[in-house]
């Protein structure tokens, strides 16, 4: 992998380990709650400077990626039970906003790369081996997904509204139901 690729997604394996719940959220939202929101920030990039520093450090001990995978699986299955969880009234506002938003995340690659996306995958399952040359298009394929989720996840939800805030998809179901 690339190391600018690498780079990328260490920086992105970081900010889900700050995203899943933790003592580091705790430390967050508790700094957000005294100090504020720009104190709070502060501290969510303290923690993603000293997880990045961490991957690499290891790196240079170890000298095997194959630990970012690791860390990276270890972060999702922490992630995925919470999923369904409804958002804290608190994180509302940070994932409301006063205009509809022109665009939402979306994965599309191209189709010469969607298509190797999925020759890469179906030879992994055919073949159940990971070889050297299906590592760097699966390695694209999850460093895509990986964007897109995160992407996803700080996607705003809600809108300000004259009558309050209100779901996004509320007001895009209503528009769908009147355009003739």
């Amino acid at each position: 992998m690339p190391v600018a690729d690498s780079l990328v997604a260490d920086s992105l394996a970081a900010l889900l380990l700050t995203l899943t719940a933790g003592l580091d959220t705790a430390l967050i939202l508790r700094t957000a709650t005294v100090e504020g929101g720009k104190k709070a920030l502060q501290a969510a990039i303290g923690i993603d400077t000293g997880c990045f520093i961490g991957v690499y450090w290891s790196l240079l001990v170890w000298g095997d990626y194959w630990l970012l995978p690791s860390w990276l699986t270890d972060c999702l299955t922490q992630l995925r039970p919470t999923l369904d969880h409804a958002i804290p009234s608190h994180l509302i506002d940070s994932l409301a906003v006063d205009e509809q938003p022109i665009t939402s995340p979306r994965f599309e690659p191209e189709a010469d790369l969607l298509c190797g996306y999925g020759q890469a995958l179906a030879r992994l399952l055919a073949e159940r081996t990971l070889s050297p040359d299906m590592e760097p298009i699966l390695a694209g394929l999850l460093f895509d997904l990986v964007v897109y989720f995160a992407e996803e996840l700080r996607a705003p939800r809600w809108i300000r509204t004259a009558d309050g805030v209100k779901f996004i998809e509320e007001l895009d179901r209503v528009k769908e139901n009147c355009i003739p």
